[in-house]
């Protein structure tokens, strides 16, 4: 994106007929993503047209960037082209900052949609938000490669998209890589999950753009109720055994039960950057 992102205030006048006086606080904005179905319940809705993100970065000078987010986490709007945007102090966003070269960037997320640990007991709903960092994707592309040839990378997003329902479901999920690229595509396709729209005229859950610039994977939106989970995963759990079947791995153990030890997952596939 790579807009200017700006917060104009004006001072209080002292006399009646003294001239408000304001100030411009400037920063360069990488990207934001909007999602307000996905919390609802402690969004409690933007005032006029402003939008509240669940995630926002931006980049700018030290100077720059302090004065402005200080007036960004106090409640003040700002402006970059036709977008408003605010971060209510009540939503409990996560601030992070990132010296980099020629300045400092900033990033406030919400850690109810982001974290892979669930910072909150389950619900009737379960919702959260992936999108790894780019050199996550590459690095386990690489290393599954052999495998998977040119379905490494989404095979690495597929994990870590399991790995999010596995932290919120009970219902188990079989540890194979090849059942969780099953999941993945399948649940890409089910209605309860939500890929970026670049803006409200294209319509969905997830609106906004920049994950590239801020060293992303593109975002998936997950929005679905328990029960229809717990279906969802009975049936590909289902399809999967069936497959195994098919292609004559029909282990069975004493206990009688069809592959009751699967292999687990890849252990290079480190989740430490999703854990907080």
């Amino acid at each position: 994106m790579f807009s200017t992102l700006t917060i104009q205030t004006e001072s209080k006048k002292k006399q009646k007929l003294q001239p408000t006086k304001s100030r411009v606080f400037s920063v360069q904005l990488l990207g934001f993503f909007t999602a307000d179905a996905l919390w609802e319940p402690w969004n409690g809705g933007a005032q006029g047209s402003a939008q509240r993100p669940v995630w926002i970065a931006y980049i700018g000078t030290e100077s720059e960037s302090q004065p402005f987010t200080a007036n960004l986490r106090g409640g003040r709007k700002a402006g970059s082209g036709n977008h408003v945007l605010e971060t209510p102090r009540r939503a409990g966003y996560r601030w992070t900052y990132q010296k980099v070269p020629g300045g400092l960037v900033t990033v406030a997320y919400l850690p109810e949609l982001f974290h892979l640990e669930p910072v909150k007991a389950p619900g009737e709903s379960i919702r959260f938000l992936v999108a790894p960092p780019l050199w996550w994707i590459a690095e386990q592309a690489a290393v599954l490669a052999p495998d998977f040839g040119d379905e490494a990378g989404e095979a690495a997003r597929a994990a870590l998209f399991c790995a999010f329902l596995d932290r919120r479901t009970a219902l188990p999920l079989v540890h194979d890589l090849r059942f969780h690229l099953q999941v993945y595509r399948a649940a890409l396709t089910a209605g309860w999950t939500h890929q970026l729209a670049r803006n409200r005229r294209e319509g969905g859950v997830l609106m906004g753009g920049g994950a590239e610039a801020a060293g992303l994977d593109a975002p998936v939106a997950c929005s679905v109720g328990e029960d229809a989970l717990t279906d969802f995963l009975i049936q590909q759990t289902s399809l999967y055994h069936r497959e195994e079947i098919r292609r004559g791995k029909t282990r069975i153990e004493a206990s009688r039960r069809l592959l009751p030890y699967p292999g687990e997952a890849a252990p290079q596939l480190c989740l430490d950057f999703a854990v907080a």
